[in-house]
Protein backbone atom coordinates (compact mmCIF):
# COMPACT_ATOMS: atom_id res chain seq x y z
CA UNK A 1 0.00 0.00 0.00
CA UNK A 2 1.49 3.19 -0.72
CA UNK A 3 1.13 6.30 0.90
CA UNK A 4 0.41 9.61 -1.15
CA UNK A 5 2.16 12.39 0.42
CA UNK A 6 1.08 15.64 -0.99
CA UNK A 7 1.00 19.48 0.31
CA UNK A 8 3.82 21.25 2.46
CA UNK A 9 2.29 19.77 5.72
CA UNK A 10 2.24 16.04 4.79
CA UNK A 11 5.92 16.34 3.64
CA UNK A 12 6.91 17.82 6.79
CA UNK A 13 5.33 15.53 8.97
CA UNK A 14 6.87 13.21 6.67
CA UNK A 15 10.61 14.30 7.29
CA UNK A 16 10.54 15.14 10.58
CA UNK A 17 8.95 11.45 11.27
CA UNK A 18 12.42 10.23 9.32
CA UNK A 19 14.17 12.21 11.28
CA UNK A 20 13.34 10.82 14.61
CA UNK A 21 13.96 7.64 13.45
CA UNK A 22 17.24 8.24 12.81
CA UNK A 23 17.57 10.22 15.91
CA UNK A 24 16.19 7.30 17.97
CA UNK A 25 18.66 4.77 16.34
CA UNK A 26 21.86 6.43 16.88
CA UNK A 27 20.68 7.19 20.41
CA UNK A 28 20.15 2.82 20.87
CA UNK A 29 23.11 2.58 19.23
CA UNK A 30 24.96 4.71 21.69
CA UNK A 31 23.08 3.35 24.49
CA UNK A 32 23.98 -0.41 23.45
CA UNK A 33 27.94 0.62 23.25
CA UNK A 34 27.69 2.46 26.84
CA UNK A 35 26.14 -0.90 28.04
CA UNK A 36 29.17 -2.64 26.81
CA UNK A 37 31.18 -1.15 27.85
CA UNK A 38 30.33 -0.92 31.47
CA UNK A 39 30.19 -4.67 31.02
CA UNK A 40 34.01 -5.15 29.70
CA UNK A 41 34.93 -2.60 32.62
CA UNK A 42 33.23 -4.11 35.37
CA UNK A 43 34.81 -7.37 34.54
CA UNK A 44 38.24 -5.70 33.85
CA UNK A 45 38.03 -4.55 37.61
CA UNK A 46 36.64 -7.45 39.13
CA UNK A 47 39.89 -9.38 37.27
CA UNK A 48 42.18 -6.54 38.53
CA UNK A 49 40.90 -7.22 42.18
CA UNK A 50 41.25 -11.07 41.98
CA UNK A 51 44.59 -10.53 40.66
CA UNK A 52 45.75 -7.97 43.42
CA UNK A 53 44.81 -10.34 45.69
CA UNK A 54 46.77 -13.15 45.10
CA UNK A 55 50.13 -10.94 44.55
CA UNK A 56 50.25 -10.85 47.87
CA UNK A 57 52.09 -13.96 49.10
CA UNK A 58 50.71 -14.23 52.66
CA UNK A 59 46.70 -14.17 51.21
CA UNK A 60 47.38 -17.22 49.67
CA UNK A 61 48.60 -20.42 50.45
CA UNK A 62 50.77 -22.27 47.43
CA UNK A 63 48.25 -25.39 47.42
CA UNK A 64 44.90 -22.95 47.37
CA UNK A 65 46.70 -20.65 44.41
CA UNK A 66 44.87 -22.20 41.44
CA UNK A 67 41.55 -22.76 43.17
CA UNK A 68 41.18 -19.82 44.84
CA UNK A 69 42.13 -17.84 41.21
CA UNK A 70 39.52 -19.79 39.57
CA UNK A 71 37.00 -18.63 41.96
CA UNK A 72 37.68 -15.43 41.70
CA UNK A 73 37.57 -15.67 37.90
CA UNK A 74 34.38 -16.70 38.32
CA UNK A 75 32.94 -14.32 40.55
CA UNK A 76 34.67 -11.59 37.77
CA UNK A 77 32.28 -12.64 35.43
CA UNK A 78 29.13 -12.37 37.43
CA UNK A 79 28.94 -8.25 35.64
CA UNK A 80 29.07 -10.02 31.88
CA UNK A 81 26.04 -12.67 32.75
CA UNK A 82 23.70 -9.49 34.64
CA UNK A 83 24.85 -7.13 30.83
CA UNK A 84 23.98 -10.16 28.97
CA UNK A 85 21.35 -10.60 30.19
CA UNK A 86 20.34 -6.74 29.31
CA UNK A 87 21.17 -7.56 26.08
CA UNK A 88 19.21 -10.23 25.60
CA UNK A 89 16.28 -8.66 27.27
CA UNK A 90 16.16 -5.29 25.17
CA UNK A 91 15.48 -6.88 21.62
CA UNK A 92 13.01 -8.91 22.86
CA UNK A 93 11.54 -6.15 24.89
CA UNK A 94 11.50 -4.26 21.26
CA UNK A 95 10.66 -6.74 19.36
CA UNK A 96 7.07 -7.05 21.15
CA UNK A 97 6.82 -3.71 21.30
CA UNK A 98 6.62 -3.40 17.61
CA UNK A 99 4.24 -6.64 17.17
CA UNK A 100 2.07 -4.39 19.23
CA UNK A 101 2.32 -1.78 17.60
CA UNK A 102 1.47 -3.04 14.08
CA UNK A 103 -1.15 -5.19 15.42
CA UNK A 104 -2.81 -1.41 16.65
CA UNK A 105 -2.66 -0.05 14.07
CA UNK A 106 -3.83 -2.83 11.72
CA UNK A 107 -7.24 -3.04 14.15
CA UNK A 108 -7.35 0.84 13.61
CA UNK A 109 -7.07 0.97 10.06
CA UNK A 110 -9.68 -1.90 9.65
Amino acid sequence: MRTQVSGPGRLERLRHRTHSVVHDAAAQFILWLTLIAVVIHAVVMDVAAVFRFLENPAGVPDGQLARVLFVGLKESSRPAALGGIFVALAPLLAAAGIYREGTSRSTAAA
